[in-house]
């Protein structure tokens, strides 16, 4: 939610100018051109200090400015020439950067945001557990993690990734109950005898609607389930119409879609609710221990640890139950230049607080004008 004070809506009636942007943040807008840039200075009074350094009143840094920049290319080459002091690219574009520009500075990470394969697990075939499990063993993610991504990215990424941040929610899957690993190791003649004690001996045809972005990895699954005789169609939205069948849940098959692990895991979104639940709950999991869980976690919501390990406890039952297939989570690089100080490749910084970095760095001059003579 957000407060707005009364007086400003008296005002104007509305926020939706730029120059009417108000709040307690670190920065005020100084300008904004649509299509190419948006600039911020430093709020002299902002109310927070470093916590590392209490006697700094952050921001250190007097100015940010956000690129818009429609081609990737000229993003890339922006970096390169160090127009921009810091930007995330994925691995295929990451390998030739780092090659190239040796002085840039970078760190690899799991992406936070894993993409997920979600069934109306009210109608058949999905409501049989040994359908979802005929097709999570029906695909090799260790395979296209080590092709498609080479080796970038986590194949056992969901429904908690393995970050520092996440180390106490995380289980290893050598160390997960041998039901799970099962899932994980890929085994067509498991999945086609599943399949035919499912009543499907001979498979069946399915659907899943997507927009382009997951034309490419969605055709990897597709030639994998073909194996065990799902025949999968692609149904290629516009991203509009794709996101509209997906807050409304109106898809017939599977739809697709990318989750943040970190909501999912503080507030168990993909799994309460049953058809009544959050949006992220796609697959209308109605499952009692979900709800319950999610009250228990409610009553201890100043006890983040029993939080935390009351989710650690649910993994293993949510990963065997299969209310969802997981895809390979990508790897992201985030680079910096050297000049950028403070900084450790960091896109959040606190619970889903995204782009909030900028306020713990500053930039040194000397030795930016050192490297890059300006």
């Amino acid at each position: 939610m957000v407060i707005i004070p009364p007086e400003v809506d008296e005002e104007w009636g509305n926020m939706n100018e730029w120059t009417r942007v108000i709040g307690t943040g670190p920065f005020t807008i100084k300008d904004y051109v649509p299509g190419s840039a948006l600039t911020m200075e430093r709020y002299p009074a902002y109310w927070m200090y470093d916590p590392v350094h209490p006697e700094n009143r952050l921001p250190y840094v007097d100015t940010v400015k956000i690129h818009i920049i429609a081609d990737a290319s000229t993003r890339i080459a922006g970096l390169r020439t160090a127009k921009i002091d810091a930007y995330s690219l994925s691995f295929d574009d990451a390998e030739d950067v780092i090659a190239t520009t040796p002085d840039l500075m970078y760190v690899e990470v799991p992406q936070t945001a894993p993409s997920l394969i979600f069934f109306d697990l009210r109608k058949e075939p999905y409501s049989d557990i040994r359908v979802r499990r005929a097709l999570q063993i029906g695909v090799d993610q260790k395979a296209i993690s080590d092709s498609y991504y080479g080796g970038h990215s986590e194949w056992y990424s969901f429904p908690i990734l393995p970050m520092p941040e996440h180390s106490d929610m995380y289980t290893p899957l050598e160390e997960m109950p041998e039901s799970v690993q099962e899932l994980f190791g890929y085994d067509v003649d498991t999945a086609k005898a599943l399949l035919a004690e499912a009543g499907y001996p001979n498979g069946f045809k399915a659907k899943v609607i997507c927009y382009d972005a997951y034309v490419d990895m969605l055709s990897i699954f597709k030639d994998y389930w073909i194996k065990i005789g799902v025949d999968l169609e692609l149904d290629v939205k516009e991203y509009s119409v794709w996101q509209s069948m997906e807050t409304s849940k109106t898809y017939d098959d599977m739809i697709v879609r990318g989750l943040s692990g970190s909501s999912t895991s503080h507030k168990l979104y993909t799994y309460r609710g049953c058809e009544t639940g959050p949006v992220e709950n796609l697959g209308f999991v109605c499952d009692p221990l979900m709800d319950d869980t999610y009250e228990e976690m409610l009553d201890n919501y100043f006890k983040p640890e029993v939080r935390r390990g009351l989710f650690r406890d649910l993994v293993p039952y949510i990963l065997d139950k299969v209310w969802m297939i997981q895809m390979p989570a990508a790897h992201l690089f985030n680079f910096w230049w050297p000049w950028v100080k403070g900084y450790h490749g960091e896109i959040c910084v606190g619970y889903y607080d995204i782009g909030n970095w900028p306020i713990y760095v500053w930039v040194d001059q000397d030795l930016k004008a050192e490297m890059t003579g300006k």
